[in-house]
Order: structure tokens, then sequence, then C-alpha cells
């Protein structure tokens, strides 16, 4: 017998998601390492499921290329704010996120949406850290990569600076650096560069890879930057990703916003027999 499971194609500055809605049909066992597969799947560096929320607008769960499951996923919320508020003829919408963390959205009116990713978390054991450290200064080193700043935006990160970030073979440290025994859970790694206003920046996604864009890690590279005293809290500033720009501000209660497109690429049914 057949099951017909409808989703939709979306990305946010490249990086990209298959979504379902399972807020009125159950869909247990899908395999999301075969749905992401880009060769005999549908082809996502996530898989979000959508589901009924007391809390807020709905749930969202996000579920990695490898199949693991992640706590957070910026763009795949501003992907989801955009449903929701299409969905609800409005400009507003909330999401609630695997830990019961409430995070909001908007639509801006220059089309792009807006989201409150709330405050991060910078102590050792919050992030997590497998033992008590300096989060400024992790005690990581693997070629040009120095110490590290540590940063929680729901998922664990920690974000390099170097000069010259075209320079450095990010994808073979990255690799590496992934699941370094500092970090019990793993950690998204990206590599930043500090250019007047705007900070450049590649991301390796925890259980993804090299990615085009990656939401939390655009945010966490900003709190890092204002952390290190490389920027000043309260403006707004442009995150470059190979997939895009991505605009995000730290206020002076360090809430992170962040903005950006978001576009629908296709429809479909994924079939299972």
């Amino acid at each position: 017998m057949e099951t017909k499971i409808p989703f939709i194609k979306m990305h946010g500055t490249g990086n990209d998601f298959v979504i379902i809605d399972a807020r009125y049909n159950n869909y247990p066992n899908l395999d999301y390492k075969k749905i992401a597969n880009r060769k005999i799947g549908i082809g996502c560096d996530q898989a979000i499921i959508i589901n009924h929320s007391t809390k807020a607008d709905c749930m969202m769960k996000v579920f990695n290329a490898d199949g693991s499951s992640a706590e957070m996923c910026g763009n795949a919320a501003r992907c989801v704010v955009k449903l929701i508020i299409s969905e609800k003829d409005s400009n507003y919408a909330t999401i609630e996120l695997v830990g019961h963390r409430i995070i909001s959205g908007e639509r801006l009116n220059n089309g792009q949406v807006r989201v409150n990713m709330g405050k991060p978390s910078l102590d050792w054991n919050k992030i997590p850290l497998s033992t008590p450290c300096d989060t400024l200064n992790l005690p990581i080193e693997l070629g040009p990569l120095i110490k590290p700043v540590g940063v929680s935006m729901g998922n664990p990160h920690a974000v390099f600076f170097a000069d010259d970030i075209s320079s450095i073979p990010f994808e073979e440290l990255a690799s590496k650096l992934e699941k370094h025994s500092l970090f019990p859970n793993g950690a998204n790694i990206s590599i930043a560069q500090i250019t007047k206003k705007q900070i450049n920046m590649k991301v390796w996604e925890r259980g993804v890879g090299i990615t085009d864009s990656c939401g939390s890690a655009a945010c966490a590279a900003l709190v890092a930057a204002v952390r290190r005293g490389y920027i000043d809290v309260n403006k707004e500033v442009i995150i470059r990703l190979p997939g895009g720009d991505l605009f995000v501000e730290l206020n002076e209660d360090y809430e992170v916003f962040m903005s950006g497109e978001v576009a629908y690429v296709f429809y479909g049914e994924l079939i299972l027999k």
C-alpha cells in the first residue's frame, strides 16, 4: 500500500529544506537520511517536520542530512514562518522548538522574513562542552584555526576568526572539528572574516557538512564578534555567506534578530511503499 506524503521544498539563502506538514497526518518511521540524499531522495540540507503546538502557532522539528536531529535551524525557522503567516494571512508567527523554546518571526515590507532567535547561551555547560573552560577562547587549535568562541543558539557553535578565510582549507579542518572531544553533541564549525560593517563566513553544519548558508551560525558569528569586541552591540550587520546575505542584529538585551530572503522551490509528494 502506498502512502503519499505532501512536501514543500524551500530554501533560505541556499540552505535548502524538505518541509513536511504533519499537523493533520501522522507520518511515522520517515527515513530522513534518504529524504535528504540528493541522488536517491528529494535532496536537502535538513528535513523539517511541522507539528501542532499548544504554546505557539506550530512546532518545528529538524533532521540533518545524516538523519540526526538538531535543536535549531535559523533559516528553516524563517521558511516555516513564511508558511505559517501565509496560512494565517498575518505578518507574525511563533514556533515551538524541541525543548519547548519559543521563537517568533515576521514578514518585512521588503518581503524578507525576520526572526527573533532569542538569547544565546554562553556558559560552557549550556553550549554544551565536555569540560569547564573559557568560552571566549576555547582551547582548540588545528592548523590556522585557533581558539574559537563557543556559542549556543539553541545548538552548539564554534566560531573561528581569520584575516583571510579564502586561504584556509576549511572543509578538511572543519570535518575533524565537528566531533572534537570538547563537544559532546558535536558542533557547527564556522570561520569568519570581519571587514568593516560585514562578516564574511563559511560554515560546516553538524550532520550536514559544508552548506551555502546557516542562519544560527550567522547569529553565533555576530555574538562571537561582539564578545571579542570586534563589532559594537545594537548594530545590524551584513553576514555574507556563499548562498547570499543575512542581516543580523544583537541588541542591548542580548536578543538576536536575523532577516533574509526565503523562497519556494517546488511542491511534491513523497511516495512510501
